[in-house]
């Protein structure tokens, strides 16, 4: 299972797998300095908002939460990489156990545990690119 140094799913995760994983970046709203605006890598789109405490709005998708949005992580990871990567997810016996693990079976291996197959996924996905 995920431990207390992993990111927990939600939100903060979400904005961090949109910035390791996808490329998108922080950069101060002009119009408002306090705040700063995640955007995509040509920030040709707004992804998300940070004030004084974390806020997301605009089209960010749920990552850590939402197994569509966690697809999309692995399907980015598949077209993004130079070598072929292999994909494995374990459901074990125990409700709510999910492992994925990453690799090219060659000498990268990246695995995560959680409670989801999201969290799972991007926990992986995080390990897998820093």
């Amino acid at each position: 299972m995920s431990t207390k140094d992993e990111p927990a799913p939600g939100r903060e995760l979400d904005a961090l797998i949109a910035e390791k994983v996808f490329g998108c970046r922080w950069i101060l709203n002009p119009c408002k300095k306090k705040e700063r605006i995640l955007v995509t890598p040509d920030e040709s789109h707004k992804v998300a908002f940070h004030r004084q405490g974390f806020e997301v709005g605009y089209m960010m998708p749920h990552y850590s939460t939402s197994i569509a949005a966690a697809w999309e992580v692995v399907e980015h990871w598949y077209r993004t990489h130079e070598r072929t990567m292999h994909l494995g997810i374990r459901i074990f016996g125990e409700p709510d156990h999910y492992s994925v693990q990453l690799d090219d079976h060659i000498d990268m291996k990246f695995e995560a545990e959680a409670a989801t197959l999201p969290h799972a996924i991007c926990l992986a996905a995080l390990k897998a690119v820093t």
